[in-house]
């Protein structure tokens, strides 16, 4: 009888937690993720009426926060609605070592995306999605040789999307799903501009960012 009820609870459980993913559910939650990958980039960079253009593409690491609340507009498909911080940085020397150039990026943003669930096995879903956002942008170059640090700080707009590739979520009870992201394409469109006496500084920005990550979230149904 024991061995009967202990079942039962298992099972109920079970399909409590499959069947969560229903039209009209919501959740928040959030995400918070480390990441590591390739930055290639094209920048245009204008001074007063003089226009240069330059590209490269360098290894990159990521830091992110992004709270959201989440609703099921139809079974399995949930729209979401979160704001976020993202810090991105490159590190590069010269060819003898004497220079180093540290660039860092922080994301300050408000944004609206989509994700699909696609149950595995019971309580487990592949849950590839789309992200869209926009906010401020503050960037900053940084550039070290033998005992001298120069600086240069630029503020902006910016704007982009990123396609989670490899995302997955674990219902661990009928409230409660905890999330994994594993591997995404990022791309941003970044607008700054600084002035120095009578020159404005203006650069344009189009970045991609190929990333192995590992975000984690946390969301809760009701």
């Amino acid at each position: 009888m024991k061995k009967n009820l202990i079942i039962l609870g298992c099972a109920l459980f079970l399909s409590a937690a499959a069947s969560a993913q229903t039209k009209g559910d919501m959740t928040i939650g959030g995400n918070l993720g480390f990441g590591i990958g390739s930055h290639s980039w094209k920048s245009i960079t204008k001074v007063d009426n003089t226009t240069t253009t330059s590209k490269d593409s360098t290894p990159s690491g990521s830091f992110s926060f992004i709270p959201s609340f989440g609703y099921f507009v139809v079974d399995n498909l949930q729209l979401n609605v979160g704001i976020g911080y993202e810090m991105s940085a490159e590190k590069s020397f010269d060819d003898n070592k004497s220079k180093k150039t540290i660039d860092s990026r922080h994301r300050y943003t408000l944004g609206l995306g989509l994700n699909y669930f696609i149950k595995v096995c019971n309580n487990f879903y592949y849950t590839p999605g789309f992200f869209y956002d926009f906010g401020g942008v503050s960037s900053i170059h940084k550039v070290s040789k033998e005992n001298e640090t120069k600086k240069t700080t630029r503020s902006g707009f910016t704007t982009g999307f990123d396609l989670n590739l490899v995302q997955f979520e674990v219902k661990v009870s009928n409230h409660c799903g905890l999330t994994l992201n594993l591997l995404n394409l990022e791309y941003d469109f970044t607008s700054t501009h600084r002035t120095s006496g009578d020159i404005r500084y203006t650069q344009n920005s189009n970045d991609i960012f190929f990333n192995l990550s590992s975000k984690i979230g946390f969301k809760y149904y009701f």
